[in-house]
């Protein structure tokens, strides 16, 4: 998800712009921050931090 961000997109997925469909954005962040709970490695940190900074570019 965090590659779908305008930004940190590769080459190919800035091309297509992909966006992840039919999704309650609420629901994400929940899910998310939970998962940061139980994993609160630096990866997961800026990742959890990218999606949700770009949750309008990222879900549709």
């Amino acid at each position: 998800m965090a590659h779908c961000a305008k930004g940190n997109r590769p080459v190919l997925v800035e091309q297509y712009s992909p966006k992840i469909l039919h999704t309650d954005k609420s629901e994400v962040e929940n899910t998310l921050n939970d998962y940061l709970q139980k994993d609160g490695v630096p990866r997961v940190k800026t990742n959890v931090s990218t999606i949700l900074n770009n949750k309008e570019d990222i879900f549709e």
